[in-house]
């Protein structure tokens, strides 16, 4: 059981190196076991939240590590601005509760909190954050040193959005040199993984529906190898198995993956866009995939301003695909552009046959495509690849930095 608190704080040694607040018995029980796996006294685990926190570290050296819940908090972010007031500016601290909120946990990652876990607490979680925070610290990284996010979208279903995506992380991959993860996000429909040949991951599902569980070992453990420096994140799940995407658990995947690599290229199905407001605002660059139909046209409209709306900073680019599909219903490239108010960032042509055996190869357009299709793939991808000169950063500055601080 963990310790009532202590009326005097002189009871209490300056500088430990860890302590711990739980408001309820069950999490208290989770960590004795944790202290007792990580060498830290049991003796240093108190009840109480926030404000019994801050009666016992007002008048001592706050520990190195602080381990608190924030359940009982009427407002847990006002709280801990009390909290920091108490604190010595070395101290880390681990939040856990009961809210399941992307924009909680977000706002709690800003305030300069090292990780927010969701109840039950799990043991091997908390183990794991604590392992980061203990382990040899590196080089400290330049600030730029982050990885980069790719958004990519159809704006209607078959114009080739994943076929894009697949494009461009292959491009960084093996072009560019940079290591680069594919996140296909439609666990039931993608096709990232049949393009490659490949047999799709078995993690996903996991990984993204228990945020709170997930560390870089099995992060890595739900990746597909497509060559050295080019990884897949994809699922293929049953129809009768309904899944939840929550932005949390995809923000906890991004943050882990900005740890190993320079880019990540995320395939968005736009069914999914209205849920997704907190990645696409925070995105780098996003690529709207189109073709020249009028449908094509009105949809790129609306997806650009409903991502002005939510003031997403990162670039928005359109690329034309499937460009010659069909004469009569294609509007002119001109108008298309006119209507759309800058010209798009590339056109790729129709060629069914040079994509079907791509396919059959399991090779990207890239890899193995010739001609026409080619070409305008590279020149789409390279035009994608140069905003880089652009100085402005989402707000995934945070969750894609390279870590080692």
């Amino acid at each position: 059981m963990a310790m009532a608190l202590k009326k005097k704080s002189e009871d209490i040694a300056s500088g430990e190196p860890f302590m711990a607040f739980a408001a309820d018995s069950e999490s208290a029980s989770v960590l004795e076991k944790v202290a007792t796996a990580t060498n830290y006294s049991v003796d240093r685990i108190f009840s109480g939240g926030i404000p019994q926190a801050i009666t016992v570290l007002k008048d001592i050296d706050t520990p190195k590590i602080l381990v608190i819940d924030l359940d009982g908090s009427d407002n847990p972010e006002e709280a801990l601005g009390d909290l920091a007031d108490v604190c010595d500016p070395g101290t880390k601290v681990i939040t856990f509760g009961s809210v399941n909120d992307v924009g909680f946990y977000r706002h709690l990652i800003d305030l300069g909190v090292v990780d927010y876990i969701v109840k039950p607490l799990a043991a091997d979680t908390l183990i794991a954050t604590l392992e980061k925070l203990t382990k040899p610290v590196g080089p400290v990284p330049v600030e730029n040193d982050r990885a980069k996010l790719h958004v990519v979208v159809g704006t209607r279903g078959g114009v080739g959005a994943s076929t894009v995506a697949m494009n461009l992380a292959w491009y960084f991959a093996e072009e560019q040199g940079e290591k680069c993860v594919l996140m296909d996000l439609d666990p039931f429909f993608g096709t990232s993984a049949l393009q490659l040949d490949l047999e799709p991951g078995h993690g996903m599902r996991d990984a993204l529906e228990t945020p709170d569980r997930m560390d870089e070992l099995f992060l890595a453990r739900s990746l597909t190898q497509v060559s050295e420096k080019l990884s897949l994140l994809c699922s293929e799940e049953g129809l009768s198995r309904p899944m939840s995407l929550d932005e949390v658990g995809i923000f906890k995947a991004l943050d882990l993956l900005g740890d190993a690599v320079e880019e990540v290229v995320v395939d968005l199905p736009r069914s999914l866009v209205p849920a997704s407001q907190s990645l696409l605002s925070g995105a780098d660059v996003i690529t709207l995939v189109s073709d020249l139909t009028l449908a094509g046209l009105r949809d790129a409209l609306r997806i650009k301003a409903a991502l002005k709306e939510w003031g997403a900073t990162g670039e928005v680019k359109v690329i034309l695909n499937r460009v010659g599909f069909s004469k009569t219903g294609e509007l002119p490239l001109q108008t298309f552009e006119k209507n759309l108010g800058h010209p798009v960032a590339g056109q790729i042509p129709y060629d069914p046959d040079q994509f079907c055996r791509c396919l059959e190869e399991g090779k990207t357009i890239l890899s193995a495509g010739n001609g026409k299709m080619k070409k305008a793939v590279e020149l789409a991808a390279k035009h994608i690849c140069g905003s880089e000169e652009d100085t402005k950063k989402g707000i995934f500055s945070k969750f894609l930095k390279k870590k080692g601080k």
